[in-house]
């Protein structure tokens, strides 16, 4: 049991600090997928507006 670094009093701010480096990695993982997202947004809907409009003048 005091092989467990979990159990071990020595090793108990470890885990806070990977949790917090966990929520930061998430945190800009949801910003780059949220920013990724909206980027994709607008080039679909330039993309369809020309797309329509070509078709719209043909």
């Amino acid at each position: 049991m005091s092989d467990d670094p979990y159990s071990a009093p020595e090793s108990a701010d470890v885990p806070d600090e990977q949790d917090s480096q966990t929520k930061t990695v998430l945190l800009h993982l949801g910003v780059a997928a949220v920013t990724l997202m909206v980027f994709t947004a607008i080039v679909v809907c330039i993309v369809g507006a020309l797309v329509f409009g070509r078709l719209m003048s043909m």
